[in-house]
């Protein structure tokens, strides 16, 4: 659940075995199956693309975030950020709000009264999920540890199931998100020569991503191993190195995402000066490109022939922007439709996106384009 992924910002720390831990010299390299040390870049401007063709709508007038694209692409689920005056000072509050292409009418599916009822210090959106072409959850935090999951009815605009989530409901024993939890065991099963909670220490800071049904890359955190990436390869159990690099003590920095085109795997290794691309292919690791540009690593579409991401800000950093990627196989390539960007999505048919971006410095407008 979303949810379970909004508290493992909490909780990370706890599964990282001493993640803050000075390195230890008795720490395990493990043998090096695969050593591909990738030739420098040289520095080049990266190319910039257009994808979209004419815009289908635009949503102004307020703070509009988490813009989500319904399954059928008939309806845009986004949340409306407000600062209220209370008794206590400033306090965040939100609303869930609903776009219809057909109609061309916006509703309300929770109002900021509504909304001010599950708040402890603020109440806002961490995120949304479609689980159907009418039904919708949104993940409302209380501002402190826990949140409250709301399921509506987009057709009736009523809400259909409520569930609470917080410090005192988390599993210590699970796999978060719980859909990597079979690849989790999977990897145990395959690599007995690794402990338990060390591919845990992986999975417990959303370091491991999975590559189909092939294999997991992934980068450990754990101070009695390397903080190398490594390529786990469930069809010929075998591992792969990556990349070296030094130990971890910042989960900032490190391995971000990792995905297939065309058969190539790519990377995101970010460290503190920027973001760095590579592919692994046939046994070699090459590195694509470098930017200075950041953010967390958000998948947005896939194909057989392309994916798109994102590098994702914080919501509340006007000052740093997201920045929009394209890898067909080859080439890297960012998207620059829209600047100022803060979030984005796009359909499960890869036919229209939606950009929430930074109108002003305080508030972030919805474009609705479609996709050339």
């Amino acid at each position: 659940m979303k949810t379970e992924i909004f508290l493992i910002t909490i909780f990370s720390c706890i599964f990282q075995n001493g993640c803050n831990a000075d390195p230890v010299s008795d720490s395990v390299s493990f043998p090096r199956e695969t050593v591909s040390t990738p030739a420098p870049v040289e520095k080049s401007k990266i190319e910039e693309i257009k994808i979209c063709a004419e815009t289908i709508t635009t949503l102004s007038g307020g703070d509009f975030v988490f813009p989500r694209i319904s399954p059928d692409g008939k309806k845009i689920a986004y949340s409306k950020v407000l600062v209220e005056d209370t008794e206590y000072g400033k306090q965040e509050n939100t609303e869930v709000l609903l776009y219809d292409f057909q109609s061309r009418k916006t509703s309300v599916l929770l109002n900021s009264k509504q909304a001010k009822k599950y708040a402890v210090y603020a109440s806002f959106v961490a995120d949304f999920e479609w689980i159907g072409a009418n039904r919708l959850r949104a993940y409302i935090s209380d501002g402190d540890v826990d949140s409250i999951i709301l399921t509506f009815d987009t057709q009736t605009r009523r809400v259909i199931k409520k569930e609470y989530s917080g410090a005192k409901d988390y599993d210590y024993e699970r796999i978060y998100p719980r859909e990597m939890e079979a690849t989790f065991f999977l990897l145990v099963k395959n690599f007995p020569d690794i402990p338990k909670d060390v591919f845990r220490s992986a999975f417990g800071i959303q370091n491991a991503f999975k590559i189909a049904n092939k294999g997991v890359v992934l980068q450990f955190w754990h101070t009695d191993f390397d903080s190398n990436i490594w390529y786990f390869d469930l069809e010929t159990k075998k591992k792969h190195l990556l990349f070296e690099t030094e130990r971890i003590k910042n989960s900032d920095y490190g391995l971000k995402g990792a995905f297939e085109v065309h058969g190539k795997i790519f990377f995101i290794h970010k460290n503190l000066n920027g973001t760095e691309f590579f592919t692994f292919q046939d046994n070699k690791v090459s590195e694509i490109a470098r930017t200075e540009l950041s953010g967390e690593f958000v998948p947005l579409f896939s194909s057989n022939e392309k994916s798109i991401f994102l590098l994702k800000q914080p919501n509340f950093q006007s000052e740093s922007k997201s920045s929009l990627w394209l890898f067909d196989g080859s080439k890297l390539k960012r998207i620059t439709d829209v600047e100022e960007l803060s979030d984005v999505a796009i359909d499960p048919y890869g036919k229209f996106i939606a950009f929430s971006f930074w109108a002003n410095q305080n508030e972030r407008s919805i474009s609705v384009r479609n996709i050339k």
